[in-house]
This record gives C-alpha cells, structure tokens and sequence, in this order.
C-alpha cells in the first residue's frame, strides 16, 4: 500500500473544498502553510539526491551510501502514513 503524507492529503483536501466554495481564511493558512512543508521536502529530497550524484562522480562509496540511507529514510517518512 502506498501511503500519502499528511501534507498532500491535505492540499488533495483543500482543492476539493476550493472546487465548493472560496476558501476560508484559515483554509488559506492552511494551505499556505501546507505549501511551505511540501516545499521543504521536495527542497530536500533534491539536495540529497544532487549530493548523491555529486558523491557517484567523486566514486566516494561510504558518502554515497550514507547520502541514499537518508534519501531512503526520507521517503519512508512521506510513505509511512
């Protein structure tokens, strides 16, 4: 089973809500704020996975493996729930 992050259950939520009525002001925090965590681990995942590359170039194995550890544990926070 693959699983969604709470962030994009909540954005795939408010969409929905938006698709009925405007937005209230707190949905529109809500969302902002929901954008900006999505943001972050996008920001992140793509750091880490330039790192890797940059790491596979320099042929630095332990660096490489300890960089796709993170990149793994990373995803399975988003798909853990």
């Amino acid at each position: 089973m693959i699983g969604i992050h709470p962030v994009h259950r909540r954005l795939a939520e408010l969409h929905l809500v938006q698709q009925q009525r405007p937005w209230t002001d707190a949905e529109l925090t809500d969302l902002i704020h929901c954008m900006r965590i999505n943001a972050n681990l996008v920001q992140r995942l793509d750091s880490l996975k330039q790192l890797s590359q940059h790491a596979y170039e320099m042929n630095d194995t332990d660096w490489l493996h300890e960089i796709c550890s993170q990149i793994e544990k990373l995803q399975a926070s988003m798909d853990a729930f």
